[in-house]
């Protein structure tokens, strides 16, 4: 207690004495000469220079001071409260700028990985071709792929001679685009053919048209072995153009026709003629391994040649 009265003892004994000198300064209308330049001021020459002019006491101006010191420290980065909340202010910006980093660099590579999901697939053709197109088999019926291939056979205008394939692909487990199998289209066509001879099917096969004296199409399977391939075709040749007589735009007229065996270019061959004995389907083991469905002679020499010559593209 004797403390605080001393210290207000001495802030009023030395604002009492500042005001004296203000006031006697004032009464004799003296002009203090100007001061030299100081190197140092004292705490009274700023309290002077303060109290001029205004109407105050230098105890309100000291508390004031004092005030003020105080919220310069509260915001000051002295203060270790301040540091503290800094310090997590600038971790909590960090964590930011990161997660933001975090997102842009998960959004490229989930669209770099999307576009790596859907890149065009490249065939594996059994013939050289001039021409390709690519469907997706996922989400198609029966109905789907006769419709796909009849308007690649009609709309395709390609020079006389050349080949267009067309491919299907599927998404995998992971959904990346992969190429489909004959055996995978055969599976959505719901074909009856015996089931060795899905067993002897191979990973190789083509799908296509040649253009002829128009578009005929053709479909080449890699088979594993002959015997047995053998004997499934001619079990399944009841139901054979019913099963994929679409799927290479042969006319309903003829599904129900008999095979007949017919050499042609020293190949033996299972075909269907029309009434003017011309083929209209066909099929063929033009050797051990590669078995040929045709629509027309021309096609079939042209596919014979391309498939034993390895004829390539000029």
């Amino acid at each position: 207690m004797d403390n605080k009265d001393n210290n207000h003892d001495f802030v009023d004994k030395e604002a009492h004495q500042i005001s004296e000198l203000v006031d006697s300064k004032k009464e004799n209308n003296e002009t203090p000469p100007a001061p030299r330049k100081q190197t140092v001021r004292t705490y009274r020459d700023f309290a002077i220079k303060a109290l001029k002019g205004k109407p105050t006491s230098l105890a309100k101006m000291i508390i004031n001071e004092k005030n003020k010191a105080q919220v310069q420290h509260k915001y000051s980065i002295k203060n270790k409260n301040n540091i503290f909340l800094i310090i997590l202010s600038s971790m909590l910006i960090l964590l930011g700028i990161a997660a933001v980093a975090a997102v842009i660099i998960f959004t490229i590579i989930k669209n770099g990985d999307s576009l790596e999901k859907n890149t065009v697939v490249e065939p594996k053709s059994l013939v050289y071709f001039d021409f390709k197109k690519e469907e997706l088999l996922d989400g198609l019926d029966r109905g789907d792929i006769f419709r796909i291939a009849k308007e690649i056979k009609d709309t395709s205008d390609i020079p006389k001679g050349d080949i267009k394939i067309f491919y299907f692909t599927k998404k995998d487990n992971e959904g990346y685009k992969i190429l489909a199998s004959a055996e995978d289209v055969f599976e959505v066509l719901d074909v009856r053919a015996p089931y060795q001879f899905f067993r002897n099917l191979s990973d190789d096969w083509t799908v296509g048209i040649l253009s002829t004296e128009g578009n005929s199409p053709f479909l080449i399977l890699k088979m594993k072995d002959f015997d047995s391939s053998y004997a499934s075709m001619l079990s399944w040749e009841n139901n054979l153009l019913f099963d994929i007589g679409g799927f290479l735009s042969v006319n309903k007229k003829y599904f129900a026709q008999p095979f007949v065996d017919l050499v042609l270019y020293n190949k033996d061959t299972r075909v269907i003629l029309d009434d003017e004995g011309y083929v209209v389907f066909g099929y063929s083991f033009i050797d051990l391994r590669t078995l040929v469905f045709f629509t027309d002679n021309k096609s079939f020499s042209n596919l014979i040649e391309t498939l034993y010559n390895k004829k390539e593209k000029k």
